[in-house]
């Protein structure tokens, strides 16, 4: 079971469904896999953490942002290998609402602020 903790502005939309997946950086630890089980909290290790939901992951994508082109890149099959695919804007707006953002503009400054102009990382969604 993979324990996955939420900042308390993204929480409540997890615990309702709106929020069904996430962006990390690449860390020590591998990332999910799909069909692993997720246990969803905010404030995991303090004393007001809460459980959100239990989930079963069903994506796992390699992503990349980069804040200052406004670019993002994720990786999928092709021709037998992976490859990175630039997401239209469109789909880059899709993708920050799904991801819990008002829009691809916030998306954008979240991840300059919070991850230094951008990320490299994995999508994972959830059931």
């Amino acid at each position: 079971m993979r324990n996955i903790n939420f900042l308390p502005r993204f929480a409540d939309a997890v615990q309702m469904g709106k929020k069904r997946q996430t962006i990390r950086k690449r860390g020590k630890q591998a990332p999910p896999t799909v069909g692993d089980a997720l246990m969803l909290f905010t404030g995991l290790r303090t004393s007001s953490s809460r459980r959100l939901r239990a989930a079963t992951a069903t994506s796992v994508e390699s992503i990349t942002i980069t804040c200052s082109t406004r670019q993002v890149f994720i990786a999928r099959p092709s021709n037998g290998q992976l490859a990175y695919f630039a997401l239209a804007a469109e789909e880059i707006e899709q993708l920050a609402r799904e991801d819990g953002f008002y829009n691809a503009d916030e998306f954008f400054r979240f991840f300059h602020d919070v991850h230094d102009g951008g990320l490299c990382g994995y999508l994972l969604k959830w059931d």
